[in-house]
């Protein structure tokens, strides 16, 4: 059985298939995993690699961070230390409706960070003593960020609402 996190957010085509390597069954990195994910669509996991597990599952750090969401899907990832995927739905006003990430405490940041700036073509100058670096993309329809909560480096990408948008568009 194959577990399937398609995104109805991004209409990507691109799927990543992870094979087993150093990174456990991760060869190319938790950071390459999050970014097919929550940016490319869709990854697939098989059970060896990923199982789903409840939102109460999360460390308490993490469950308080996310807050209440309306639907929640998580994985716990088969990697050493503690690792989760998950996306989320928020239906109250102000907060972005949907919400793609991943945690881990096996994660540095600061090349977690690295990795999200490659991608997005952005600034790889990220403040040493940074906790949160966010990457605004409102052109785009998201936010990006890298953060630590706890022991865990967050990685997440924040779908914004037509009204976010139109507001983080606007010209000051």
């Amino acid at each position: 059985m194959i577990f399937e996190l398609a995104f109805t957010a991004v209409a990507y085509a691109t799927l990543a298939q992870p094979g087993l390597g150093p990174a456990g069954p991760f060869d190319r990195g938790l950071e390459n995993l999050f970014l097919s994910a929550c940016f490319d669509g869709s990854v697939k996991l098989t059970p060896s690699q990923a199982q789903p597990v409840q939102f109460d599952a999360l460390p308490s750090a993490l469950r308080r961070k996310f807050g209440s969401p309306s639907k929640a899907q998580v994985w716990k990832l088969q990697t050493a230390g503690n690792s989760y995927l998950y996306t989320f739905d928020y239906d109250k006003r102000n907060m972005s409706p949907k919400v793609c990430g991943l945690a881990s405490d096996s994660l540095q940041l600061r090349s977690a960070a690295d990795a999200v700036a490659y991608r997005l073509k952005a600034s790889r100058d990220i403040e040493p003593q940074a906790v949160t670096t966010e990457w605004w993309r409102a052109d785009q329809g998201y936010m990006a960020l890298a953060s630590r909560v706890r022991d865990y480096t967050v990685l997440q990408v924040n779908w914004l609402s037509d009204e976010q948008r139109k507001e983080a568009l606007k010209t000051p």
